[in-house]
């Protein structure tokens, strides 16, 4: 799901679900689901049966492109 990397996005402040559901206009299910598909890439910073996971810019604007920019 997630690559850690030295780059300078790992450093950058990341998305909640939350957060990227709102950009979407979406409920926050909706985006867990295409996380656990493995459509959109998000690191879990919770547990595996309480997850809290975290997106970076650069993955929502790779989902968004990919999935959304096509309507």
């Amino acid at each position: 799901m997630w690559k850690l990397g030295s780059s300078l996005e790992t450093f950058l402040p990341m998305l909640t679900v939350k957060d990227v559901a709102k950009r979407l206009k979406c409920v926050e299910k909706t985006m867990l689901k295409r996380i656990q598909e493995d459509k959109l890439s998000a690191a879990n910073f919770g547990t595996w049966d309480r997850p809290s996971y975290k997106i970076s810019e650069t993955d929502f604007a790779a989902f968004y492109q990919a999935h959304v920019d096509k309507q």
